[in-house]
């Protein structure tokens, strides 16, 4: 049986460039639960006084509330989605990738999943970030850059940091999860918006060779994860994780996790005294993966960065992850209006005519091809459905990364769009 990491390769992703050396030291606190439902307490059973026939329930009246019964707590996966979804962030890695039919390496970007078990703590699977350089998660509208400050790879655990505070966390649940016990995982699959997928759990405690590493106290279960749900959650009803989607075979119904007790042991030790750990040797140059113009410059550092948030933002609208994609400008607006504007879109025939810094910001100028509905073509010509565009994008610096800012025609021309021929 040959098992596959679930981790998609991107071809248009982009990351974001990260503070150096040893992360400002903050309180962190993980919560992790060990056989309690979630939200609730372990007690011994209440003893009633009074005669044997106060023991008896009476009848529930249809007007007396008092005695319904009721509970604060998901009563179904999809009620749980609800809690995991604010706490569950897209990872993109540029990192560099052995070619083993070329015995070469190059320049590639890694998606994946994380979930945060504080608000700036996140988990994910450590094959997500293996080979890293820079890292970027992106979560609703916003995205930022990423520190690995945990890592093991024989484990497949890795705990990232981030600076802004993600609206949720989730608790690491451990000995709560039995064969035929409904979970479901929530990522990025392919890359693309994240979306939900729900089975049972197999087996617990279970060994499989991943790779090159010998893996144990793995959780099979049935449900169909795709590259880009490694790192996700496996999450019960309750909401509580119990454990990080890794890797399948080829076939349907054997998904392996790490189980939510080896994350809670690694995360214990590493949170305590998170530490950035890098690993690339030198830079990943993403832009020596394409043929530039003629006019392109050497690339530096901020164009790097810049060229991959424009894949990211190119990647992100033909996945409609839309979200994903607003996060790549300086200034997002509307979520909304963004929508309705390229919901139709699907962008191709990507060529570079150009790369420099200008005052030490980063400029790019491209073409590419676009099809989109009639009426949401160019303003001058709505029911166009193929325009080729000739753009101009001026990036603006955003918590150590490049991000869109200012978007129009090159500088020679005075139009920035024109109908396919």
């Amino acid at each position: 049986m040959r098992l596959i990491l679930r981790t998609g390769m991107a071809a248009w992703v982009a990351l974001s460039v990260a503070a150096c050396g040893v992360l400002p030291s903050k309180t962190t606190t993980v919560v992790i639960t060990t056989g309690v439902p979630s939200g609730g307490e372990l007690t011994e059973p209440e003893t009633q006084s009074g005669s044997p026939e106060s023991e008896e329930a009476e009848p529930e009246r249809p007007d007396d509330t008092s005695t319904a019964s009721t509970s604060a707590g998901p009563q179904t996966l999809q009620e749980a989605l609800e809690l995991v979804k604010p706490a569950v962030a897209k990872v993109n890695v540029s990192s560099w990738t052995s070619d083993s039919m070329t015995e070469t390496s190059y320049c590639g970007v890694r998606t994946g999943t994380a979930f945060a078990v504080t608000p700036t703590l996140l988990v994910t699977a450590a094959h997500v970030v293996e080979g890293r350089d820079r890292v970027r998660v992106t979560s609703g509208l916003t995205t930022q850059p990423g520190a690995v400050v945990g890592y093991d790879r024989a484990k497949d655990v890795a705990l990232i940091q981030v600076e802004h505070e993600l609206p949720g966390s989730l608790t690491l649940r451990t000995d709560v999860v039995a064969p035929g016990d409904p979970v479901a995982t929530y990522g990025y699959a392919d890359g693309k918006a994240a979306s939900y997928v729900a089975g049972t759990v197999n087996r617990l405690d279970q060994k499989a060779q991943v790779g090159e590493y010998f893996m144990t106290r793995l959780l099979e279960v049935d449900f169909a994860a795709q590259p880009g749900n490694s790192g996700g959650p496996v999450f019960t009803i309750e909401g509580g994780v119990v454990g990080l989607v890794d890797a399948g075979d080829d076939g349907p119904g054997h998904e392996y996790a790490v189980s939510a007790e080896t994350i809670a042991l690694l995360v214990a030790q590493w949170a305590g005294n998170p530490t950035r750990t890098d690993e690339a040797e030198t830079s990943c140059q993403y832009l020596a993966n394409f043929e530039a113009g003629p006019d392109t410059e050497p690339t530096s550092e901020a164009v790097e960065s810049a060229a991959l948030t424009l894949m990211t933002y190119y990647q992100a609208v033909n996945d409609a992850d839309y979200s994903s994609a607003l996060a790549q400008l300086a200034n997002p607006g509307s979520l909304e209006a963004f929508q309705d504007g390229v919901e139709t879109s699907e962008i191709s025939n990507l060529e570079y005519l150009s790369t420099m810094e200008e005052a030490g910001e980063p400029v790019i100028e491209v073409s590419f091809t676009s099809r989109q509905e009639a009426g949401k073509g160019p303003k001058d010509r709505p029911d166009e459905t193929c325009t080729q565009w000739r753009i101009r994008y001026q990036f603006e610096p955003r918590d150590n990364m490049w991000l869109i800012g200012k978007v129009g025609p090159l500088l020679w021309e005075s139009q920035a769009d024109s109908p396919c021929y």
